[in-house]
């Protein structure tokens, strides 16, 4: 027969309980974290994602992306194409060692949201005067296309 719980000893558990939740949330969090940067390597828009932070990083009025190494117009349709490619089977993780189906569902759609935002300032930095590029056509979709293909 399992052991009678003291009234004192609830809020201690209650605690614990608590305490585990949070390492358990905090130890997935870094999961989703790591694992976009993988599926972001994986599908071509890492170094994308890199160059951009660089040349935000050294910006100057009236410059360019394109004219920023790792960004020019034939970088980017690489990199495009290697990402669209990836579209019909995503990288994205199962997540089959979270027992909690609500989490592993959470962190899937965290992976797929996280790229899917990063397509996005690509898409507008494509597109945007700021980019400098003359051809766009390469972006056959529009973030939204993008997120909802990633999100099923």
């Amino acid at each position: 027969m399992p052991r009678k719980i003291s009234v004192l000893e609830v809020p201690v558990l209650q605690s614990r309980i608590q305490s585990s939740l949070m390492k358990e949330e905090m130890m997935i969090a870094a999961e989703i974290i790591s694992d976009t940067k993988n599926v972001m390597e994986d599908c071509g828009l890492g170094q994308i994602q890199n160059a951009i932070e660089s040349m935000e990083a050294v910006y100057v009025e009236g410059m360019t992306a394109s004219s920023h190494p790792g960004l020019s117009e034939d970088s980017m349709q690489g990199a495009i194409k290697v990402f669209y490619a990836m579209l019909y089977d995503p990288p994205i993780p199962s997540y089959g060692s979270i027992n909690d189906p609500v989490l592993r569902k959470y962190a899937r759609n965290k992976v797929a949201e996280n790229v899917a935002a990063v397509y996005s300032n690509i898409y507008e930095l494509v597109k945007s005067e700021k980019g400098g590029y003359e051809n766009s056509s390469f972006l056959t979709y529009d973030p939204s296309q993008i997120n909802s293909m990633l999100s099923s």
